[in-house]
């Protein structure tokens, strides 16, 4: 018939078989055998026990260097042993050699139920569906590793510049340079001084408010029969003497002689080793005469013979307490007393106090004086001191923006923290090591970026050694592939065989 194919049409018809399927291809078609892996084991351990004899020809150690030995390899040992163990060939085409005798053995077992189809095809499969696919999966992941480790590089660069933008900027607010954090704070209390003159300068434009203040505190008084107090005694104290000394407040004398503390400048990067030991002093310094010790006459020391103790006296606790530190001797300001009035925080804070109780009666004045229906404090007024009568409005207004130009320059952030440097050298280094933390953040986040680099480097080399091996893998995938193909197509009269979604794919 015109349809039917001719036996040279039918030889030239490919066979497709799918790599997935292959060995259930083989299989199907009663080339192979499943149960064969026994065989396979008995086959490993004479091609292990083979390759110990061995001849020392290049060939043979290229052959067999790193490659899991097949039937396809051993088929090439045996060529090469023909030509090294020629001479064995006995008349009758044998060879007495033990090592050709063995390799001709391995052969035979593999071409039992075609064990060496069913071997290939399971080593290619593996080859393509497991360990190639695998080392793309460590490449995918090594080119992740890199592109995360670029990210999280510039992050951590970012993260550092910011670090140290701060302790700049900290360091700015501070008014340091930031090259030696603690010297340069603890000499900042130096410009105390110009600050306190500007406190004590607008202080002096006070003066007539605070004589206000007092003489009109002192009429409403004596009207209304009540003890006159002393109003402002520090802010009157300072407009006539300056900022002085907490002992000249106290005592109302000038001191003699003034012993202040230093702060201790020295940075924790400066020399000075620090040791764990405790000084007990010179052991020479220390003279105890035990002999007088003895000499001490208990005898005049009696108890009565109730051995009560006698409380009918009355204890006087009314203890006089001294609020300052300082002692005041012969003239000499120390402690406490040797700082200034607006160094010593109790003075200062007295001094802000009077400036708000100032501010607090000129506001209330100034209602006072807008309210005309108050005729009751009109007439009250009319008998006040002239400094009394002679305010007007406008020239309350003048003190209250002095005041408050006052306590926002003596309670400034910034003030606050001179004060506490020069009254304590714990703070200094507290404050010290909290802007060195923007430093030590700024190395920990550099490091952590050099550390990324190195990271996306070792990733990279992994990734260029993982590539040759793809290679490789790919060369004995497709040999693999060849070698079935055509061992295949012998046994269908050398028809063109496929194996389709093999290496060739890749």
């Amino acid at each position: 018939m015109e349809n039917e194919l001719t036996e040279n049409e039918i030889v030239q018809l490919p066979i497709d078989i799918h790599a997935n399927k292959l060995v259930d291809w083989l299989i199907d078609r009663r080339h192979c055998v499943l149960k064969c892996q026994d065989s396979i084991k008995n086959i490993r351990k004479k091609i292990n026990s083979a390759i110990q004899d061995m001849p020392a020809v290049e060939s043979v150690t290229k052959l067999l260097k790193g490659t899991y030995i097949n039937y396809f390899h051993c088929l090439k040992i045996v060529d090469i042993l023909k030509e090294t163990e020629g001479d064995s060939k006995n008349i009758f085409g044998r060879y007495s050699s033990q090592r050709m005798k063995d390799w001709l053995e391995i052969v035979q077992l593999y071409e039992v139920d075609n064990i060496y189809l069913m071997e290939a095809a399971n080593i290619f499969l593996r080859i393509m569906h497991y360990e190639i696919p695998a080392l793309r999966k460590r490449i995918t992941k090594c080119q992740q590793t890199q592109s995360e480790c670029a990210r999280k590089e510039i992050e951590y660069k970012s993260s550092s510049v910011g670090a140290r933008e701060k302790f700049r900027t900290e360091c700015k607010q501070m008014g340091i340079t930031g090259e030696n954090v603690k010297r340069e704070l603890a000499e900042l209390v130096n410009e105390l001084p110009q600050h306190y003159q500007v406190c004590v300068e607008k202080t002096a434009e006070l003066e007539k408010a605070c004589q206000y203040y007092t003489a009109f505190a002192d009429y409403v008084n004596t009207r209304c029969e009540r003890a006159t107090e002393t109003n402002c005694p520090l802010l009157t104290h300072m407009n006539t003497h300056g900022n002085t000394t907490v002992y000249q407040w106290n005592t109302g004398t000038v001191p003699a002689k003034i012993v202040t503390q230093q702060i201790d400048t020295q940075d924790e990067t400066a020399g000075g080793e620090v040791t764990d030991e405790i000084d007990w002093g010179d052991d020479d310094e220390l003279d105890l005469d035990l002999d007088e010790v003895n000499q001490i006459d208990f005898s005049a020391i009696t108890l009565e013979e109730s051995g009560d103790i006698d409380f009918s006296e009355q204890i006087d606790f009314d203890i006089e307490v001294n609020e300052t530190e300082g002692v005041c001797k012969d003239g000499v300001a120390e402690g406490d007393d040797a700082l200034t009035l607006l160094d010593y925080s109790q003075t200062r804070n007295k001094f802000i106090s009077e400036l708000t109780e100032l501010e607090t009666f000129l506001r209330q004045r100034l209602l006072e004086m807008g309210n005309d229906s108050n005729i009751l404090l009109v007439d009250l007024l009319s008998s006040a001191p002239l400094v009394v009568q002679q305010q007007t409005p406008e020239t309350i207004r003048k003190y209250l923006p002095v005041i408050h130009d006052i306590i926002s320059h003596i309670t400034a952030v910034r003030l606050r923290h001179l004060f506490t440097i020069k009254s304590s050298s714990r703070y200094v280094d507290r404050l010290t090591e909290n802007l060195k933390k923007n430093l030590v953040q700024a190395d920990k986040m550099e490091a952590t970026s050099r550390a990324m680099v190195s990271r996306a480097e070792d990733a990279k080399t992994e990734q260029d050694t993982i590539q040759p091996e793809i290679m490789i893998l790919l060369k004995k995938a497709k040999d693999l592939q060849r070698l079935i193909e055509d061992d295949i197509s012998k046994k269908y009269k050398n028809r063109p065989v496929n194996i389709m979604g093999g290496a060739v794919s890749f």
